[in-house]
């Protein structure tokens, strides 16, 4: 399982590389690689999910350059929260020391210097010809480094803003049994919360404030003697993964590749699994 999950992984990767030349191929936005994800957000956590998931079974000498390539691919989906669940979860694994500080950090330099110089050759050659205009200036959005007036015109922040107000006046209307399942999905909005914790709260009420953290207290990795640490250390980072990316998905729960690695960090391999790289 772990290493179809790996070889899907990488698969995504390459695809949303292709569709830097082939832009919405598959994508539903313009500059953003989403592979056969369609969604390039649901795309950059999958890719995430699936790194971790995939990471105690990677051979200890390339889990540094498998990181760097998934990380890679979870960029061009300019996705932030996945970017940013992707940043919390390294930054977890470095501490556990399951990642090697200096060869990540070669590594990380000599992939930007070879990155530059591809996306250099490709403007170079008229490949990236879409990305003027309007399509320049979402992807400066996407990433942070656009002007004052470009993000005051960031219209998928301020639809989340006004989404995330509109479930919490629910709330606030019915806080203790809330307006029921579903609420939140047949609505007069076009979308639900993208946030799943003030979705429970609209929908169950207070008790929606625990069906979250219930499940994450759940699913984290205890200490045990038979649990290799490289399984243990990416099971927590997995946990943590699913309870960051809540914040900025209201699909949690119906996402397959969360169900899917909830289950499979719930089954504790034997230290002496075969499949377990080392």
């Amino acid at each position: 399982t772990r290493r179809a999950i790996a070889a899907s992984t990488l698969l995504t990767v390459i695809i949303n590389v292709w569709e830097i030349t082939h832009p919405m191929t598959f994508s539903m936005a313009l500059g953003r690689s989403a592979s056969f994800y369609v969604n390039p957000n649901i795309a950059g956590a999958a890719l995430v999910s699936g790194m971790l998931l995939a990471f105690p079974i990677v051979p200890a000498r390339v889990r540094e350059l498998f990181v760097l390539v998934v990380g890679a691919g979870v960029f061009l989906t300019l996705s932030r929260g996945a970017l940013l669940c992707f940043g919390i979860v390294i930054v977890m694994m470095l501490c556990s020391r399951q990642l090697r500080v200096k060869r990540l950090s070669l590594l990380t330099g000599g992939g930007t210097l070879i990155i530059a110089s591809a996306m250099g050759a490709l403007m170079a050659s008229g490949e990236l010809n879409y990305l003027s205009g309007g399509a320049e200036r979402f992807v400066k959005q996407r990433l942070g480094i656009g002007s004052r007036e470009e993000f005051s015109t960031d219209v998928s922040a301020s639809s989340r803003t006004q989404l995330a107000l509109h479930a919490l006046d629910l709330f606030g209307e019915r806080p203790l049994t809330g307006y029921g399942t579903g609420a939140t999905v047949e609505w007069n909005e076009p979308e639900s919360t993208h946030n799943i914790y003030v979705r429970h709260l609209a929908e169950y009420g207070v008790f929606g404030a625990m069906l979250m953290p219930a499940l994450l207290l759940v699913a984290w990795p205890r200490n045990s003697q038979r649990a290799p640490s490289v399984y243990r250390g990416s099971a927590q980072a997995f946990v943590t993964f699913v309870g960051l990316w809540g914040v900025f998905s209201h699909n949690v729960a119906d996402d397959a590749f969360v169900l899917i690695g909830l289950a499979l960090i719930a089954a504790v391999p034997d230290r002496h699994d075969p499949e377990i790289a080392t």
